[in-house]
């Protein structure tokens, strides 16, 4: 996807704000997407589809949105680079956090950590 691209995109979802930040790698609450300080240095394209994937959520969290961040979108790899790159970064895979005095939950990691923690818990019940 192109830059022009984008910011149509970016137009058509109610003038999401893009603001940077230093933890974390890129996610979306109500119009604002926060991503990264680094990543559209470091890593255009993957800055781009980060963008793109968090204009395509709803503004508030849905059941459909569960679905989009559980599909393969081939950034996993590039993902893990720039945090790897960024530790900073890791602070992502934490389903809690609070921003403007607001506590948010991430529950898509929230669900995905839930069903590894039974499986362990199983697992050592077995």
């Amino acid at each position: 996807m192109y830059r022009e691209e984008l910011e149509d995109d970016t137009k058509m979802e109610n003038e999401l704000k893009i603001i940077k930040i230093k933890d974390g790698l890129c996610f979306r609450i109500r119009d604002m997407i926060f991503v990264n300080e680094n990543l559209e240095k470091q890593n255009p394209k993957l800055y781009l589809k980060a963008i793109h994937h968090e204009t395509e959520h709803s503004p508030a969290y849905k059941f459909n949105d569960f679905f989009m961040d559980l599909k393969p979108e081939g950034t996993f790899f590039s993902s893990l680079s720039f945090m790897i790159r960024n530790p900073r970064s890791f602070k992502q895979l934490i389903p809690f956090f609070v921003y403007d005095g607001h506590f948010y939950i991430d529950y898509t990691l929230l669900f995905l950590y839930t069903i590894l923690l039974s499986i362990l818990v199983i697992k050592a019940i077995l």
